[in-house]
């Protein structure tokens, strides 16, 4: 059974297991969550592949943002992480919106935009996301 969250976390159930996030005034945010398995050794230059079993433990802690993809500045080929705002409060299903970075495909990471101030005052749910760059 897990514990009972911190002071100032929250958990939210997925299908992969439970995540550990940040509670903040109003807004719950998950980061650094993989979405696909790290694109690294065989995996390297191929299509993103999609987790196909629960993480190795029954909760994953998605407080800090996940590796941005390599570029000139630096980052890791284990780069493929999302992060998600979500409003505290119970409602209806909201609108999503899913922001993708710009950069030219060069540069730029999901973090690069915290979100909690547009999912409190808009009542949404915000997605951001890494991607491989060239």
């Amino acid at each position: 059974m897990l514990p009972a969250p911190p002071a100032g976390s929250t958990l939210a159930n997925t299908t992969f297991g439970t995540l550990r996030g940040n509670a903040l005034t109003g807004v719950d945010e998950f980061l650094g969550i993989p979405f696909a398995l790290p694109p690294t050794g065989s995996l390297r230059f191929r299509d993103p592949v999609d987790w196909s079993a629960p993480y190795e433990r029954p909760w994953r802690e998605a407080t800090a943002p996940g590796s941005m993809c390599v570029q000139a500045t630096g980052g890791e080929e284990d780069c493929l992480f999302l992060n998600i705002w979500r409003p505290q409060s119970s409602a209806p299903p909201r609108p999503v919106l899913v922001w993708v970075h710009g950069g030219s495909f060069t540069e730029g990471s999901g973090a690069e935009y915290n979100s909690s101030t547009l999912v409190a005052k808009h009542d949404c749910v915000v997605v951001t996301v890494n991607y491989r760059l060239a």
